[in-house]
């Protein structure tokens, strides 16, 4: 199916109580230069205030209806992001479904520089360019990427494609032609009835620190092509906490680590 301007996207998102962060998105969302989407909000939040009753985003939820936009909020487990996209996939109203944080603040042309490439039937899914606002470390992508095939700098992968770990989409780059790649890290536009086939693994932890690698590298071995867009670019407005949790906490790290471990696991055995 040839995408085009009329396609309609299901846009998925988490909140977890960052209200200014969901501000910001959602005023970047009604600047997007593709106009068909209808939005998702997965609401994780301890008090269960109601969205359209919160000072700014009510009006900024207002205005979406305004603008032809279908808006929902469907209650969480409060059991991670992964069970939250999960209920966004069940739910998905649409042939395309984008996965996204909070706190990110989009550029305008994001939603459509994340469609393009799925002009290309064996494309399973997208993902853009992750900055950080002054970020002076800023990494910008080596001239042999394409040579590099390792996964996270931990998992070493044989198998054709390129796997350039998170690098990838954290970098700035040169030219503006889609990347393949083996993985996507964060947001991600996918296919939603090929996503549907497997899902968001749900026995990873509350961080679920690798659910995005987990879904998104099903793709890749199902056969189906990833493209990372240096065009689609997202700004990440990072915070010290993951929902109520510290995450220089010692029980952010042990999650994380043993997350990390199940997907190893889980690669070790697709590449068998």
């Amino acid at each position: 199916m040839a995408v085009d301007k009329i396609t309609r996207v299901e846009v998925g998102l988490t909140t977890t109580g960052k209200f200014t962060h969901l501000s910001v998105l959602l005023w970047s969302l009604l600047r997007q230069t593709h106009k068909e989407w209808d939005l998702t909000i997965i609401d994780e939040t301890a008090g269960r205030e109601r969205l359209d009753e919160i000072p700014c985003v009510s009006d900024l939820l207002k205005l979406i209806k305004e603008e032809g936009h279908q808006w929902r909020v469907l209650y969480g487990e409060r059991k991670g992001w992964h069970y939250a996209q999960q209920k966004v996939l069940d739910s998905s109203r649409h042939l395309f479904t984008w996965a996204l944080d909070e706190d990110h603040a989009l550029e305008s042309n994001v939603m459509k520089a994340l469609l393009d490439p799925f002009n290309k039937e064996d494309t399973g899914a997208t993902g853009g360019i992750y900055l950080l606002a002054g970020d002076f470390n800023r990494i910008k992508l080596p001239l042999d990427w394409e040579h590099i095939e390792r996964f996270n700098g931990i998992i070493y992968i044989k198998k054709q494609g390129v796997g350039y770990g998170n690098n990838l989409q954290m970098s700035v780059h040169s030219t503006l032609e889609p990347k393949l790649t083996q993985h996507l890290i964060g947001s991600l536009m996918y296919r939603t009835e090929v996503g549907k086939k497997w899902g968001f693994n749900l026995d990873l932890s509350y961080v679920a620190r690798t659910a995005e690698n987990d879904f998104s590298y099903q793709f890749f071995v199902n056969g189906y092509k990833l493209f990372v867009v240096p065009e689609a670019i997202l700004w990440h407005f990072t915070t010290s906490f993951y929902g109520t949790m510290d995450k220089k906490s010692e029980e952010y790290k042990r999650l994380c680590d043993e997350d990390r471990v199940k997907f190893e696991k889980r690669v070790r055995m697709w590449n068998t």
